[in-house]
């Protein structure tokens, strides 16, 4: 299995539709379909790629990682205030345009990824402006998933909602959603034994005010609806201690599973392994033990100097494609298939630099300056869809 991945030719793959019935043997990215132009009709600006929204240049920069744009539909770019060293403008997406998910639907079946779970922000959506734009990145990435035989769910980001409101917005938005706007009546949005998969992030989290009586009240929500449900948790959820609110361990395993956010929590190769043996191999045991699921997080490095001042580029090295190797490789070995799903985190975030899409290779293949990380950054060379490739190649190999 190990070799899959250390052997980065793409093996050949029969293309078939993903079984959009069962979480059993999948490997999932997170999606954000967050970034937006000037013209692209939702009056919301450069929305994450600037910090003012008006324009992109070096001043107003908010992501780190140079997305490689050359498969894009030119009628989805928009000119930006950046150049290449060639002189030519450089231009950027709109995440809201169906030829951009379509695209990025494309490479998941192309690389053999199963699923994306697209982020669905709840305290954004009260905004009718965004309401209107995560609707429309929703049913783009509906039609997408059919056309390209892969499967998709929606995956809540409870982030920044005031407690006191967050239940009732969340029943009132899955109302809307699995009703009138009939996201789960598309064939391709996964289930597990005919439950629409649903994801709630961000309970229980420090410095957040929800409550273990919430996250109950969410999960039986849920539930009462035929959903299978999955809780987004902090990775020290089990030993209430550092990112993790005490309290909340047996309200968590109220849902269907759990899946430790370990974006940050470690930022090397020895540091994900002691971290990893002394933390995840509980954590299974205590969620096979509740017949619960388990979904462990992968990142293939971190950075996000532009879009917080005074943090350095490329501060999680992907050194060269090892750091996520490392991950995979011991999640391969070390974690019990039964019950458990793998969560890439993510396909497209390139603001703190965790993008597996195809991005810049090499500087000359960024704007001018020094603002962007490139995947050749740490001296080996890696083509644009390296972290695709290391993507499929995992994914073949937890299938076996």
């Amino acid at each position: 299995m190990i070799k899959l991945l250390v052997a980065i030719a793409l093996v050949s793959i029969a293309y078939c539709d993903v079984d959009a019935n069962t979480m059993n043997g999948k490997v999932v990215v997170g999606y954000q379909g967050w970034f937006n132009h000037a013209s692209d009709g939702f009056e919301v600006g450069w929305r994450h790629w600037s910090r003012n929204g008006k324009k992109v240049d070096t001043d107003t920069l908010t992501f780190d990682l140079w997305p490689d744009t050359t498969e894009y539909d030119p009628q989805a770019m928009k000119d930006t205030n950046l150049r290449y060293q060639n002189g030519q403008v450089a231009r950027l997406y709109s995440s809201a345009h169906p030829s951009i998910v379509d695209k990025h639907f494309e490479w998941m079946k192309n690389y053999n990824i199963d699923s994306a779970f697209l982020q669905r922000f709840l305290g954004e959506i009260q905004d009718p402006r965004f309401f209107k734009l995560r609707n429309t990145v929703t049913k783009n990435m509906m039609t997408s998933a059919k056309t390209h035989g892969r499967t998709f769910a929606i995956m809540y980001d409870v982030s920044g909602v005031k407690a006191d409101n967050l239940v009732n917005l969340l029943k009132k938005d899955w109302e809307y959603l699995s009703g009138e706007f009939g996201v789960t009546r598309s064939p391709r949005y996964q289930k597990h034994n005919n439950k629409p998969v649903v994801v709630i992030w961000g309970l229980g989290f420090i410095n957040r005010q929800d409550t273990p009586e919430q996250a109950i009240e969410i999960a039986n929500y849920l539930k009462s609806k035929n959903c299978f449900c999955i809780a987004g948790v902090p990775y020290f959820w089990r030993s209430q201690a550092r990112d993790a609110r005490p309290g909340f361990v047996d309200a968590l395993l109220n849902f269907d599973g759990v899946s430790p956010w370990a974006v940050g929590r470690y930022g090397s190769r020895s540091g994900f392994e002691s971290t990893f043996d002394k933390h995840v191999p509980d954590d299974q045991r205590l969620t096979l033990s509740r017949n619960k699921w388990y979904a462990p997080v992968l990142f293939p490095g971190f950075s996000w100097k532009n879009l917080r001042p005074g943090e350095k580029l490329n501060q999680i090295s992907r050194n060269g494609g090892d750091f996520f190797r490392a991950q995979a490789e011991r999640m391969l070995v070390k974690l019990q298939r039964k019950n458990t799903f793998l969560y890439i985190a993510m396909f497209d975030e390139v603001d703190e630099a965790t993008a597996i899409f195809k991005a810049a290779s090499r500087k000359e293949d960024t704007p001018v300056g020094d603002n962007f990380l490139y995947l050749s950054i740490d001296g080996k060379q890696l083509p644009s869809d390296y972290y695709l490739k290391l993507a499929g190649n995992l994914t073949t190999a937890w299938k076996h």
